[in-house]
């Protein structure tokens, strides 16, 4: 018997145990990476700086030997700046060099305040105010980061779905881009003139665990959040359809309760002198009642038809009457005109005779 556990037969299952396992895995290399990165004093770096800088053309420049007491293998991250001493390839000191190994740390506010003084007249150019404040903040969301992005990660491993009011991805994602944009303001706020200090592995670290941070938290946003509820699950209940006018899989609801029949109502019955009871105590009627029943109605149905055929009849004489009036009218209008033309015609055969009696 296959074990329950076994997803290797369900391909969805085996995509999402896949995605589940990369999720906690990226997760973890970022929380690693940003750990590291936060720690560390390698964000820009120069191993072997001999005070030379380069001046505006890009042409290397010993700027006065201004930076000569930064000499050396330098380096900084969002904790503060670190110097080793080493011996000086070049002959012109200022300064006797410190025997090499030697090494002391400052902050990155004493560092930005250090490289201004060495800079003098182009302090605002080689130094700025958010440089320090830029670090600390870097340093703070990163360490966030990881740790809400291990909290994501535990929560998947142990299968834990839970609707919270904040995630620890949300937290995670929402942290990563403060670390970024206060890490990019970080680098690009560094004092010191082009050629002083270069981008070093803390920095490459810190890009890293922001980039797969970014993605582990969204693959873990997705595995810890609980699933969503099909508001659809109940809309198509088969039985709530009927199939040839019974329900399915219900049972059929009771007859309505038929109504027994009043009686007969001869047509030349008033309605409000009849009689509806039904008969004493309900029984039914027999067949000798009904018989009487039609009986009596078929002659009264045929009393009506008959006294509605008379009407008919004297409403046909009196159509016939009034079409003989009519008649008669028109022959005596025919007869008069009868008349008049003949008159007219009398008329026209003595007119010559009186006027030849005149001649």
């Amino acid at each position: 018997m296959r074990n329950v556990t076994d997803t290797s037969a369900d391909p969805q299952l085996r995509r999402s145990a896949d995605r589940r396992v990369i999720a906690i895995v990226l997760a973890g290399v970022a929380a690693a990476c940003l750990v590291t990165a936060s720690f560390s004093k390698s964000w820009m770096a120069n191993p072997s700086f001999s005070g030379l800088v380069r001046d505006r053309d890009g042409n290397a420049s010993a700027a006065e030997g201004r930076y000569l007491r930064f000499r050396g293998d330098i380096r900084f991250g969002p904790l503060g700046f670190e110097q080793c001493a080493k011996p000086s390839r070049f002959e012109l000191e200022l300064n006797e060099a410190p025997p090499e190994g030697a090494c002391w740390s400052v902050s990155t506010a004493e560092l930005n305040d250090e490289i201004g003084e060495a800079a003098r007249l182009d302090r605002d150019r080689y130094t700025s105010n958010a440089f320090s404040h830029a670090g600390w903040i870097a340093f703070g969301t990163s360490l966030l980061s990881a740790a809400a992005l291990l909290v994501a990660a535990g929560m998947a491993f142990a299968r834990i779905k839970k609707d919270l009011s904040l995630s620890p991805a949300s937290v995670a994602l929402l942290s990563l881009l403060g670390a970024m944009v206060s890490g990019c303001v970080f680098i690009a706020t560094k004092p010191g003139p082009a050629g002083m200090l270069g981008v070093d592995l803390g920095f490459w670290a810190f890009g890293a665990g922001t980039v797969l941070g970014i993605l582990g938290a969204q693959l873990l946003a997705k595995e810890i959040r609980p699933p969503d509820e099909d508001l659809l699950a109940d809309a198509m209940d088969p039985a709530d359809f009927s199939f040839g006018g019974y329900p399915l899989g219900r049972d059929a609801a009771a007859p309505a309760v038929v109504p027994a029949a009043a009686s007969l109502i001869p047509p030349t019955q008033p309605v409000d002198t009849a009689d509806l009871a039904l008969p004493a105590g309900g029984a039914a009627l027999g067949g000798a009642e009904v018989a009487a029943l039609a009986a009596a109605g078929g002659a009264a149905l045929g009393a009506a038809g008959g006294a509605a055929l008379a009407l008919d009849g004297d409403a046909g004489d009196a159509d016939a009457a009034s079409g003989a009036s009519v008649d008669a009218a028109r022959a005596e209008a025919d007869a008069a005109g009868d008349a008049d033309a003949a008159s007219g015609a009398s008329a026209a055969g003595d007119s010559p005779d009186t006027s030849h009696q005149a001649e």
